[in-house]
C-alpha cells in the first residue's frame, strides 16, 4: 500500500464482503491488494461513483463500489515539486545507474587488455609482417589481441589505472546513496551500514525516528480509511459498538500515561 501511495497518491483496497438479503453490506471475508494502475473509477456526470473496473492480463471485471476502500494521500500534488519518494529518488537512482554502467564498461573493456609487442629497431615492412605472423602463430591463448609496434617508441602506453579509478566513482556513489537514504527517511546506521563514530544508541534513536516520522503517519492514513469505511457501510453496528481502530505509539516513554 505504501509503495502505491507514494507512486500514484491513491490506493484501492478491495474488501470482499457478503451481500445481505436486504441489500445492506455484509461482513468482510478477506482483503485483496489491488494495483491502482489496473483499476479505474466509473463515475456519472455528477461525480457519483458507480463502481470500479479492474483490467489485468487482457481481462477485466466490474467491482461494486462497496467492495473498494480508497486510501488517499491527503496532501494535494504539486506537479512542479517532487511529491513522492519515487520522484525524489529519481535523480539519484539515475546517477547511480549511470555510474554502475560506466564501471561495468570500464572493467569489461580492460578484461582482455592487450599488451604491446615492439621490435627494438624499425624493420622493413616484409620483415615486420614476418615478425607479427611468427608471434601470432605461437600464441596459445585467445586473450586480447596484442598491439604490434614497428620500432621502439612508435606506440605510447597510457596507464589504464586512470579508468579503474574513475570506475570506482567513490564520491558519486556515496553522495547519491546518502541522498537516497535521506529521502527514504532512513539512516546508514538504521539499516546496518557501519561507520565510525556512531554507536548502538544513535542507531536505535534513528530507527525510532523512522518509525515515528515515516511509518506511523502512513499507518494512520490506512487506519483512517478503514474507520471511515466502517462508519459508512455499517452504520447500525457503529451506532451500537462505536468500534474505532487507533494506533498506539509504540515509542511512548510513559506507557501508563
Amino acid at each position: 500500500i505504501s509503495t502505491y501511495l507514494d507512486l500514484e497518491g491513491i490506493y484501492y483496497l478491495m474488501a470482499v464482503r457478503i451481500t445481505r438479503a436486504n441489500g445492506t453490506v455484509g461482513a468482510v471475508q478477506k482483503f485483496s491488494l489491488l494495483n491502482p494502475y489496473n483499476v479505474r473509477k466509473v463515475v456519472n456526470s455528477k461525480g457519483n461513483v458507480g463502481g470500479y473496473i479492474e483490467q489485468r492480463d487482457g481481462k477485466q471485471r466490474a467491482i461494486p463500489p462497496e467492495m473498494i476502500i480508497p486510501i488517499k494521500l491527503i496532501n494535494p500534488f504539486d506537479n512542479s515539486e517532487p511529491y513522492s519518494l519515487a520522484d525524489a529518488a529519481r535523480d539519484s537512482q539515475f546517477t547511480l545507474k549511470q555510474a554502475n554502467d560506466f564501471a561495468r564498461k570500464a572493467i569489461e573493456g580492460n578484461l582482455n587488455a592487450p599488451g604491446i609487442l615492439s621490435s627494438s629497431i624499425e624493420l622493413p615492412d616484409d620483415e615486420f609482417d614476418n615478425f607479427v605472423e611468427r608471434i601470432r602463430a605461437g600464441r596459445a591463448h585467445n586473450g586480447g589481441e596484442p598491439i604490434f609496434a614497428n620500432g621502439a617508441g612508435t606506440v605510447g602506453w597510457v596507464d589504464m589505472q586512470a579508468d579503474f579509478d574513475k570506475a570506482a566513482l567513490d564520491k558519486i556513489n556515496t553522495i547519491n546513496r546518502d541522498t537516497l537514504l535521506a529521502i527514504s527517511g532512513l539512516s546508514k546506521t538504521g539499516i546496518g551500514i557501519e561507520e565510525s563514530g556512531t554507536g548502538r544508541e544513535v542507531s536505535r534513536t534513528q530507527k525510532d525516528d523512522f518509525t515515528e516520522n515515516a511509518v506511523m503517519p502512513q499507518v494512520e492514513n490506512i487506519i483512517d480509511a478503514l474507520n471511515l469505511d466502517y462508519r459508512k457501510n455499517y452504520p447500525k453496528e457503529f451506532k451500537d459498538d462505536h468500534y474505532t481502530i487507533i494506533l498506539d505509539n509504540p515509542l511512548e516513554t510513559d506507557r501508563e500515561a
